[in-house]
């Protein structure tokens, strides 16, 4: 059942109603927006979170607070109706941690938004249900039903066919399978992605089947035999968990939602005076706080450092290297340094006629459209990146010798994913290469002003010139390897 969509059922039966390169600052408001879209996109309308990992109610986190002003409205509604009802807290946790701890964790955000709506609307405890826990694997299921995702069949399947806790079926339970799939990539994506989405608690208004059909025109408001499939659905899973979802229903439904109706006689009513208690003194108790023992860390590994050549310069034996840091959700920064170094002139040779000799050092700026802390630097990305360098350059018997160039521009390139932790990488830039030189011959010497021989620029005589360029300054055909680390992780 896709649980974005609400289940409701009324006296007629039961329905459940490219790459352009754009500036860095435009870059950031679309990162910025796209995920608070997305984030709404995925959390159920009557869907409460909770950031990690508290179990404090906070109105003000996220989209609570528009939350619980739609369930206020279908609370009144409900209420001024004279329907009998039950408010249902289900609290949910994410399955890093061990089960048992999850439950508790989930109990405790379920009563958390309890004891919100005792307070702020007055719900009666006659009228609110014991708070139920979970791991609410539908969220999962859900979010890979409505999104590409790599291997989203085979998660599917184990999340579906392997229980939350071994059982005399599978020895292995759905949380090993998950971190062993892809060497713990899914694992991963999912810890990223939608374990967030599963630290909530759900809200349920539940009244009886025959109620008036026009209370079931919202997401909060379910039909009593509605209600009992919806919870079970949050198991996902096999036999053994929808038999303690049936148990936990149970414990729901037990009180009956339906008032008796007074036994009709012919007998005129025995009037009986009300017996008055005597005023007792309120003890007051203060809060026992909840204390939930640590849990052995779960290791993953991460990818937060890549190593990458330019095969380009690699081909003309130009000594390159660069490092590039993911962060954020779609950012990352490079650092790359380049030597070349070609012909050895010195006074008992003459000089090669093609010598280069260089320094340069350059930082790139990029936005990944894919998450980077997922989709570990594959995909489409645009940069701006600038650099600095000298350079001694011979072109037969010409001479130019670059105290210092610089160079500034935009870019666009695309990795592919060849192996689990190597990438191909394309980049190419378009930026404003300027750069100072004096021109000459070169030769061996002493420089006027000096003491010691050495091959140096003999000036044409016309002193410092200054090259300007635009156009293409950056090309890359690169080979890229993440870095794995070992991190341990609590919930």
């Amino acid at each position: 059942m896709n649980l974005n969509n609400r289940a409701s059922a009324g006296k007629n039966g039961t329905y459940f109603g490219f790459g352009a390169m754009v500036v860095t600052v435009l870059l950031l408001s679309f990162s910025l927006g796209a995920n608070a879209q997305s984030a709404a996109g995925d959390i159920r309308s009557n869907q409460l979170l909770f950031p990690t990992p508290t179990t404090e109610f906070n109105i003000d986190y996220l989209n609570n607070r528009a939350v619980v002003n739609d369930f206020g409205k279908a609370y009144s509604k409900v209420t001024s109706s004279s329907t009998p009802y039950k408010v249902v807290t289900v609290g949910s946790a994410s399955p890093e941690g061990g089960y048992n701890r999850n439950m508790k964790l989930a109990a405790i955000r379920s009563s958390s938004v309890r004891n919100y709506l005792e307070r702020e609307f007055a719900v009666d405890s006659l009228h609110i249900a014991e708070g139920l826990s979970c791991i609410d694997w539908a969220i999962v299921v859900n979010y890979l039903e409505n999104h590409e995702v790599k291997n989203s069949d085979a998660i599917l399947n184990i999340i579906k066919t392997t229980p939350d806790i071994p059982d005399a079926n599978s020895a292995v339970d759905r949380r090993t399978r998950l971190m062993e799939s892809r060497e713990g990539r899914d694992w991963e994506y999912l810890m990223w992605n939608v374990f967030p989405l599963m630290r909530s608690s759900a809200l349920f208004i539940v009244v009886p089947d025959n109620a008036d059909p026009s209370l079931f025109d919202n997401v909060f408001v379910y039909p009593q035999s509605a209600f009992k499939q919806v919870f079970l659905d949050y198991g996902v899973g096999l036999e053994s968990e929808k038999v303690i979802a049936e148990e936990a229903v149970a414990t729901i439904v037990e009180e009956k939602l339906v008032e008796a109706e007074p036994a009709k006689t012919d007998e005129a009513p025995i009037e009986v005076a009300p017996v008055v208690p005597e005023p007792v003194a309120e003890a007051v108790v203060e809060p026992t706080p909840t204390v939930i023992q640590p849990q052995e860390d779960t290791t993953i590994i991460v990818r937060r450092l890549a190593i990458k050549t330019n095969m380009l310069y690699d081909v003309l034996t130009c000594l390159n290297i660069s490092l590039e840091f993911p962060f954020a959700d779609h950012f990352s920064i490079e650092a790359m340094y380049m030597q070349p170094w070609w012909g050895n002139p010195d006074k008992q040779m003459n000089v090669k006629p093609w010598t280069i000799k260089s320094i340069y050092g350059e930082v790139a700026f990029k936005y990944w459209f894919n998450k980077v802390k997922t989709n570990e630097l594959i995909g489409h990305n645009v940069f701006v990146f600038g650099g600095v360098g000298n350079a001694d350059v011979r072109f037969g018997g010409n001479d130019y010798q670059f105290d210092l160039f610089s160079v500034v521009g935009l870019g666009y390139g695309y990795n592919w994913e060849v192996a689990r932790d190597w990438r191909i990488g394309l980049d190419l830039g378009l930026g404003w290469f300027r750069g100072t030189y004096r021109h000459g011959t070169r030769t061996w010497g002493i420089p006027e002003g000096e003491t010691k021989e050495r091959w140096f620029i003999l000036s044409d005589g016309q002193g410092l010139k200054r090259l300007d360029w635009i156009g293409p300054v950056r090309a890359s055909v690169s080979v890229t390897y993440l870095i794995p680390f070992k991190k341990k992780v609590r919930k």
